[in-house]
């Protein structure tokens, strides 16, 4: 296992422990170990990015499970295949196939990583959010180009003084024109 410095190795046992009020809160872990606090939140994110850190975190925790259940990863997946062979012998192959899939989850086959998915699941909604933000502007443009485009110029103008009041009148007029534009074209 790679080595961890002192505050990371205190802030996975701050994080992992079950019976801390720091339990699974990343800021509060940051600070438990001693990072400064107006960047633990930060801190936090950052080495729940490193590998090592990660990994650290599951060992303890899997190390409490066994302590305090009498649960460890080799007792469960031992369990599981057992469960899948009497699923085998009995013949029924669907619990058997989800047996399976927990055992290639279990030993990586599947490259299965919940934090990844996680990510991966925000990246698509920030994506389909900005794909739908694009077409509801080229849906736009073809209604009143010179709206579009004043639209644009003023987008573009963001960092340069416009005001929130002054966006928020953009947006009304946009909306309004658009409906006008819908329903003139229902209309026809």
């Amino acid at each position: 296992m790679k080595i961890l410095t002192q505050k990371e190795e205190a802030y996975c046992l701050a994080y992992a422990d079950e019976d801390s009020p720091t339990y699974k809160k990343k800021g509060a872990s940051a600070l438990a170990a001693g990072y400064p606090e107006p960047s633990a939140g930060q801190t936090a994110t950052k080495l729940h990015r490193r590998s090592k850190v990660v990994d650290r975190i599951t060992e303890i925790e899997n190390a409490q499970y066994a302590e305090k259940y009498g649960v460890s990863k080799g007792t469960q997946l031992k369990e599981v295949i057992e469960l899948r062979d009497k699923a085998i012998n009995a013949g029924n192959f669907s619990a058997a196939n989800a047996a399976n899939d927990q055992i290639n989850k279990y030993v990586g086959l599947y490259g299965y990583d919940v934090q990844a998915q996680k990510e991966q699941e925000e990246l698509d909604e920030t994506g389909r959010q900005s794909l739908e933000r694009y077409e509801h502007f080229r849906h736009l443009e073809m209604l009143n180009p010179d709206l579009f485009k004043k639209l644009e110029e003023d987008l573009a103008n963001r960092g340069s003084g416009i005001t929130p009041e002054k966006h928020r009148i953009i947006k009304e007029r946009i909306t309004e024109q658009v409906n006008v534009d819908l329903s003139m074209s229902r209309g026809k």
